[in-house]
């Protein structure tokens, strides 16, 4: 195996992975700090490069240079694995240090020579996490070079996890626990003093037996089934949306924004739905109303928004009937971390079709089909990403464009 890679060889040559997925990592307050990024290469890229470190830094070439860090760890760092290969290597500095965190494996064999380069790239900006650390014995000058070390909490119990937590805190470095998926296990290694914490565990809903909606989210989500009956009349749809007048305000900055690009400003409701037409106008309604749920974290909505534009866009290249039906479903399911109740609760108070009902909670017919392929890449389960007869590439476009249409819609909103 080759222990650097050449960066002409690199630069000159062209391996865009086929997944390029990613996974949150929050500080105390549920605020975003980073993202871990996920690869997987297809067949006809493995057999493109034999050598598995090259393959490795033309992949991180291409996400970065092709997509963008913003794209991909908007407002933040992007956490990458990293092998000893590649560290040594020149492509190292082709990053932006201030954005880039390496991860390196704590079973690496860490030598001076490895030492000392994890040491000027932590001197130069970049951060150093030690990743699955089980415990073991690491050198003084590597501890001091990191900033932070992971520990998995698949791997451990909550007596382990808290031990090796307080291994960590006697290092002086910044402990993230990683692999959470309820918020019940987020609470549990905050209480044993992990200060950063990575997974998917928001998008679940923390359900309180005999628990209620709030009034605020009652009153939300009874707009939503004024606007998602489908008998309303026009006229019913623009009297559910006026009745709302921080609604009414906001939605139309929104259809006037760069977003929606229209060519005349809209100044009415009425107006709006003229131009819009009532489905769409539906679909941007529903949007803007989520977007003020301000008592669960930011990142639950911008979850809901990527799943919601990725099925549209998915929907558009399979050639399937009313995108917008697609945008609603993916925004819609993440109602039940948004609104903290059981989701077939929720829709049980909204008048929806059964195409959208049955593609919700089951994931049922071509809707439900790209639901199912925005959640498994979502959660970086890359072998069960599938929609229609697109293949890889097609599926990997839709995301990026709608992790690129998310993050401009931030400002919009």
């Amino acid at each position: 195996m080759r222990t650097d890679v050449d960066i002409d060889e690199l630069c000159s040559s062209r391996l865009v992975p086929t997944f390029v997925g990613r996974q949150p990592i929050f500080d105390e307050n549920l605020e975003i700090v980073g993202f871990e990024i996920l690869f997987r290469n297809g067949i006809e890229d493995q057999a493109a490069f034999s050598d598995s470190e090259f393959a490795t830094s033309r992949t991180f070439w291409d996400t970065f240079v092709e997509l963008g860090v913003d794209s991909v760890a908007p407002g933040s760092r992007a956490f990458l694995n990293a092998t000893r290969a590649f560290v040594m290597s020149a492509c190292t500095g082709l990053f932006p240090a201030k954005r880039t965190a390496l991860e390196i494996r704590g079973d690496e064999d860490f030598d001076a020579e490895f030492i000392e380069a994890l040491t000027r790239l932590s001197t130069d900006g970049y951060r150093i996490v030690i990743d699955g650390w089980d415990g073991r014995d690491l050198p003084i000058d590597l501890v001091e070079a990191c900033m932070a070390i992971k520990i998995d909490a698949r791997q451990y119990g909550p007596s382990e996890m808290e031990d090796l937590c307080r291994a960590v805190e006697a290092l002086k470095r910044r402990r993230i626990a990683k692999n959470i998926e309820t918020l019940d296990e987020f609470e549990a290694c905050r209480r044993a003093g992990y200060q950063a914490f990575q997974g998917h565990f928001l998008s679940r809903p923390q359900v309180v037996a005999g628990g209620r909606l709030a009034h605020d989210g009652l009153s939300r989500l009874k707009l939503l089934a004024a606007l998602n009956d489908p008998d309303a009349s026009i006229e019913k749809l623009e009297a559910a949306i006026s009745q709302d007048v921080a609604l009414s305000f906001k939605l139309l900055n929104y259809v006037n924004s760069a977003m929606v690009s229209l060519r005349a400003e809209v100044q009415s409701i009425q107006h709006a739905i003229a131009i819009l037409g009532a489905k769409w106008l539906r679909t941007w309604a529903n949007l803007v109303i989520l977007s003020a749920i301000d008592d669960r974290p930011r990142a639950i909505f911008a979850t809901a928004v990527v799943r919601a534009k990725m099925c549209s866009l998915l929907a558009e290249k399979t050639g399937g009937a009313h995108p917008e039906v697609y945008f609603t479903t993916g925004l819609f399911s993440a109602l039940d971390a948004l609104l903290n109740r059981p989701l077939t609760e929720i829709l049980d108070r909204l008048p929806l079709a059964e195409e959208l009902r049955s593609a919700l909670l089951n994931h049922e017919g071509e809707v439900g089909e790209a639901l199912a392929c925005c959640l498994h890449y979502e959660r970086s389960r890359f072998d069960e990403v599938r929609c229609g007869e697109l293949d890889s590439t097609d599926i990997r476009d839709c995301h990026i464009e709608a992790l690129f249409w998310s993050s401009r819609l931030r400002s919009a909103l």
